[in-house]
């Protein structure tokens, strides 16, 4: 399935299932409990164990599944102690093991996003590069993603419009069709302070054809989803987080079981997304329950 066949279905009323995490998969899966984004070391160590994880993605119904190039930018990768010159063949790595997924899994069909994850050490909006700071850096790693079979650009966890709009930039200036999504606070903003308005507008403008928020706990997408479905200008979607990190380790939400996920889902869909997924701490449990309880609104 082309990336446009799979954008044609929120017109008809139709949901897009995105992967769900998998940072915390991987941890889940390797016993490792640190906080410390190790994904990329893991999948040096063991690629089979991220392959595998895609592969059961898109066994519990994912439509996108998102390849491991999170933490493969240079600045990322500098801020985990590992090599910054090899963000290139990190991206490449992560971008076929997603693809090998895919064609092992006979899933043609199933979009591959390479993802384009944020610059700074952590999620404070204040901590954002400039613009062309993050331009610089994601143009490097789209340029290699562009190189394999990519199908699509997800930028992601975006604490400022500047640095989606620079992930939409760069995917455009090479051709691929590109969604962002962003960060929102408790009070139905980006998690900056601006306005679900003001990021709307500059993203499609830049070219991105859908909005999402992620990496945001469930009851607060609510709320911005209420803000966003006032511009339905662009497609909408979100995939919530179901863990917090708390020192050197995760909290998880004992409340966030597969279907009460599912839930909180169907409220987003209710306010208009048409693009459901999961971040961190959700599994392909939670994807398949996405894919099984949740209903279109017609």
């Amino acid at each position: 399935m082309a990336f446009h066949d799979i954008m044609e279905r929120p017109a008809r009323g139709e949901l897009i299932i995105l992967d769900g995490a998998l940072g915390t998969e991987i941890r889940r899966r390797s016993g490792d409990t640190g906080r410390s984004d190790l994904a990329v070391t893991r999948m040096l160590e063991s690629p089979n164990l991220i392959r595998e994880i895609h592969a059961d993605y898109i066994r519990a119904g994912a439509d996108v599944i998102t390849a491991n190039t999170y933490d493969c930018n240079q600045y990322a990768l500098s801020l985990d102690g590992l090599d910054a010159e090899m963000s290139d063949s990190l991206t490449r790595m992560a971008m076929e093991l997603a693809i090998n997924a895919r064609h092992a899994s006979q899933a043609d069909g199933v979009i591959v996003a390479g993802s384009l994850g944020p610059l700074a050490s952590d999620y404070d909006p204040n901590d954002v590069p400039s613009f062309e700071t993050c331009l610089s850096a994601y143009r490097d790693q789209v340029k290699v993603m562009a190189e394999t079979d990519v199908d699509m650009i997800l930028v992601e966890t975006a604490a400022q419009v500047r640095s989606a709009r620079a992930g939409v930039v760069a995917a455009v200036e090479v051709g691929l069709p590109v969604w962002a999504s962003l960060l929102a606070s408790p009070n139905g903003t980006v998690s900056s302070g601006e306005s679900w308005r003001e990021a709307v507008e500059t993203l499609v403008s830049a070219g991105a054809s859908a909005v999402l928020i992620n990496c945001t706990m469930p009851d607060a997408i609510t709320v911005s989803m209420r803000e966003l479905s006032l511009h339905n200008q662009v497609v909408m979607g979100a995939y919530g987080q179901g863990a917090l990190p708390v020192g050197d380790g995760w909290i998880f939400d004992p409340y966030m079981s597969p279907n009460e996920y599912a839930k909180h889902a169907q409220d987003w869909v209710g306010l208009g997304a048409r693009i459901i997924g999961g971040c961190c701490a959700t599994t392909p449990e939670h994807i398949r329950y996405l894919k099984s309880e949740v209903m279109p609104h017609k």
